[in-house]
């Protein structure tokens, strides 16, 4: 049983099996919660409603106060009789005129604000008072504020009852004139869609502004504490400008759930049964289309393992196209490798160049498998990164076949290094970062392929920090007019003492150990073969493991200045 269960098939049936529990659980218990989330539903719908229209109606005001705050400075009538209050003289059919202009503008505000009952202004000095309505209760109203009070700025907007409703009025006293305007409520709430709603308007003195009837007031403490509760009874939205509250009534809610519960009729059943046909569905369809392709890629790397080279992918009827496409790269893969190992295999080169191939190809990562297990791994769940592997391998091993010489130019190694370096990120993620810096001028001198591939690799398996995160530079810069300098780094631990022990002991007698690495030892022996004394390796700790290789290009041999002449350092 506990083999099963770690099967794909028993992963996947698990799975069913819990899906049915948990339907059949959330079915039986849905209909305990189908009032309580309706409400909610309610609620935080009505509240958002509420508080956008809030908002615009906030927003409609301020831009309303900000119109009548700057006209006195944008009305050419207003500018004619500010002159009558300062005692410049002009005739009556000019006053006219500029009374004609300001009653014009009042007009098109008005037509502009709907909800805007009356804009006026007053000259005291002329008892000169101008409006686009006549209204003798609001006029009342304000020239009582005005001239009794000897009230210049209203600090907000007021509130005063009328036998005709609430209103609201606001007016500054600017160049020696007051401007305002006044306001019913009603006819606000009517302009914003709120009148048929049961939504009420509050000053902060808990009276209702909105709707007909007789003046009434409610305890404001309480509808606050009633919008806070957990399960509030009603709801409001503040009008901060105009120190008002939109408020929707509990009985305007319609927050009682009219469905039936289903374990009084055959819902549960129905829904029930359903569930499981479409889980049946669902299986189906991910083991024709997932499991089964899965299965096959992993039957094609199981060859693989065991030798068989020449084995490609078909591509199956009703395959779904990402597994189509990861046949197709999967199978150019393998063409990739075989011509890899034709090239190795037909190449006959003499003593020293076989020992350097040799060497060459012991240096390349085998990865392949590892590699085809992620491109597995990742096939599962995400198929753009599964692409992005497979892209990545392709031209790693495009660039492993297409060697076909002792140098190349150091452009392409280190482009080499960075799809590698790029691979390794897709597997260690987060955990690995990498800077390669190279001037261009130097990206054309030639080096042996694979050069720094080992010590890459070393860094990436010991290189991790206190923290497990790898940190890889490669720096590549010119020490001499014919001097090149390649160094690695990482930021982990550094090399143990043993290691740079073993090193030194092999550099200098040829001694190995068996704690030096294949690829490290190899690495060293190529370098001397290539390039004997004209080379040096260093190998020590500075804030983590570094390897530097210094090649030496003037005193390289006669045969190789010859060969990359146009390569060489100027």
């Amino acid at each position: 049983m506990n083999k099963f269960l770690k099967t794909i098939n028993g992963k996947i049936t698990l799975i069913f099996a819990c899906m049915i529990l948990l339907g059949a659980v959330s079915v039986s218990i849905s209909s305990s919660y189908a009032q309580r989330n309706y409400r909610n539903h309610i609620l935080e719908t009505e509240q958002k409603n509420l508080d956008l229209s809030a908002e615009t109606m906030n927003t409609s005001l301020k831009l309303l106060e900000d119109l009548l705050m700057y006209m006195p400075y944008n009305s050419d009538g207003m500018k004619i009789l500010e002159q009558i209050e300062n005692h410049a003289l002009l005739d009556a059919g000019e006053k006219w005129r500029a009374v004609t202009r300001i009653n014009n503008q009042f007009n098109s505000i008005t037509s502009v604000y709907d909800y805007v009952e009356n804009i006026f202004t007053y000259y005291p000095n002329q008892n000169l008072f101008l409006n686009s309505k006549v209204n003798e209760d609001m006029s009342s109203v304000i020239l009582e504020d005005i001239e009794i009070e000897q009230v210049q700025n209203s600090s907000g907007w007021s509130i005063i009852h009328l036998p005709s409703g609430w209103y609201m009025y606001k007016f500054y006293y600017l160049r020696k004139a007051y401007v305002g305007a006044w306001i019913s409520c009603d006819d606000l709430m009517r302009e914003f869609g709120m009148a048929q709603d049961n939504i009420l308007l509050i000053d902060r003195q808990g009276n209702i502004l909105s709707g007909e009837g007789e003046s009434r007031n409610i305890e404001l403490s309480s509808l606050f504490e009633q919008s806070h509760l957990d399960d509030p009874s009603v709801i409001m939205s503040s009008l901060p400008d105009a120190q008002m509250y939109l408020v929707n009534e509990p009985e305007s809610l319609s927050l009682e759930y009219s469905g039936e519960p289903f374990l009084k009729n055959g819902y549960f059943s129905m829904i029930f049964l359903l569930n499981i046909f479409t889980l049946i569905i669902v299986m189906i369809g991910v083991l024709f289309w997932v499991h089964k392709p899965i299965k096959y890629l992993q039957a094609g790397i199981t060859r693989i393992r065991r030798g068989d080279t020449q084995y490609r992918l078909e591509k199956k009827t009703g395959m779904s196209l990402e597994f189509t496409e990861i046949c197709d790269e999967f199978n150019d893969m393998l063409e990739q490798l075989n011509k890899t190992k034709i090239q190795m295999y037909e190449q006959e080169i003499e003593k020293n160049q076989t020992k350097l191939r040799y060497l060459g190809q012991q240096i390349r990562p085998h990865f392949i498998l590892n590699a085809l297990n992620t491109v597995y791994n990742y096939s599962k769940k995400d198929t753009e990164v599964t692409r992005k592997i497979i892209r990545l391998l392709s031209a790693y091993y495009r660039y492993v076949v297409n060697v076909d010489s002792n140098y190349v130019p150091l452009g392409e190694e280190l482009k080499h290094i960075e799809n590698y370096l790029a691979f390794q990120k897709i597997r260690y993620e987060d955990a690995l970062e990498y800077n390669i810096e190279c001037p261009s001028a130097l990206r054309v001198v030639p080096i042996p392929p694979f050069l720094m591939e080992s010590f890459v690799g070393n860094s990436l398996k010991y290189g991790a920090d206190e923290k497990d995160k790898i940190f890889i530079t490669i720096n590549v810069c010119q020490i001499g007019e014919f001097d090149l300098k390649i160094m690695i780094s990482d930021k982990g631990r550094g090399f143990p003492p043993e290691i740079l022990e073993a090193v030194r002991s092999f550099q200098a007698t040829g001694t190995t150990e068996d704690i030096l690495g294949v690829g490290i030892r190899n690495s060293i022996e190529r370098i001397r073969l290539i390039y004997k004394t004209k080379a040096e390796l260093k190998f020590y700790n500075d804030k983590g493991a570094v390897v530097e290789i210094i090649i030496h290009l003037q005193k390289n041999e006669e045969d190789f200045v010859k060969e990359h002449a146009e390569y060489i350092l100027p």
